[in-house]
């Protein structure tokens, strides 16, 4: 009996770590970008055609590049692989409770001021992302629930200066059990592609959505 209750105390005390990291795990599919735009939408057009602005490169970092085409009469069909403001977004399923949203930019800022900067939206389930403008009637995106800076000012120069690499996090409350998308984009539209004006440039990695749970709550 001695040697079954030692056991008992041995497996308890092991489960309690591995429980904690299971409450931890990643509720993303492929935060990291390890396997490309995997589990995530709007990285290709309708087509199947890639965006130019929006991709995971060399060293498996997601790329925003603040630049676009209006596809003007006579360009040539690439010109779409440009968009205004590209948005990559995940779909996932949670349970009511409060969860944290993390992820690692850095940034090659190049436009002056603060034209553009780093969106991250996390709708609730049935909310819409776009909205009617009542004085435009134009549908134009909700605002953000955080952003990441791509420029900063430098309190000794004065002067607009890229922003340090730095991990951001979003705390918020899921209120209901319910399908909820998250949203990655950049705020603002930046330079027109035939300009040949430097663009601000986005890196980021290691997005990460996991449930906050008291000590001692089953998650």
């Amino acid at each position: 009996m001695r040697l079954t209750l030692s056991c008992l105390a041995l497996v308890a005390s092991l489960a309690a770590p591995i429980a904690a990291l299971a409450a931890k795990a990643n509720l993303l599919v492929n935060g990291d970008f390890s396997a490309d735009t995997t589990g995530w939408s709007g990285a290709t057009l309708s087509d199947g055609r890639p965006l130019l602005n929006l991709f995971v490169d060399a060293n498996g970092e997601l790329v925003y590049q603040a630049r676009y085409d209006r596809c003007d009469p006579g360009d040539p069909p690439s010109c779409k692989q440009f968009p205004m403001s590209p948005l990559l977004s995940q779909a996932v399923t949670l349970t009511a409770g409060t969860y944290k949203l993390s992820w690692h930019q850095h940034n090659d800022g190049r436009q002056v001021g603060p034209i553009n900067a780093f969106d991250v939206r996390v709708l609730n389930p049935g909310e819409p992302l776009y909205v009617q403008d009542p004085t435009t009637g134009y549908y134009v995106r909700t605002p953000p629930d955080m952003q990441g800076p791509i420029l900063i000012i430098d309190p000794v120069t004065n002067q607009w200066v890229t922003a340090p690499p730095a991990t951001h996090t979003y705390k918020f409350k899921a209120p209901v059990d319910g399908v909820y998308t998250v949203y990655l984009g950049l705020h603002g539209v930046g330079r027109l592609v035939d300009t040949g004006l430097p663009w601000d440039t986005v890196w980021i990695d290691q997005v990460t959505l996991t449930k906050v749970c008291k000590k001692g709550q089953t998650c």
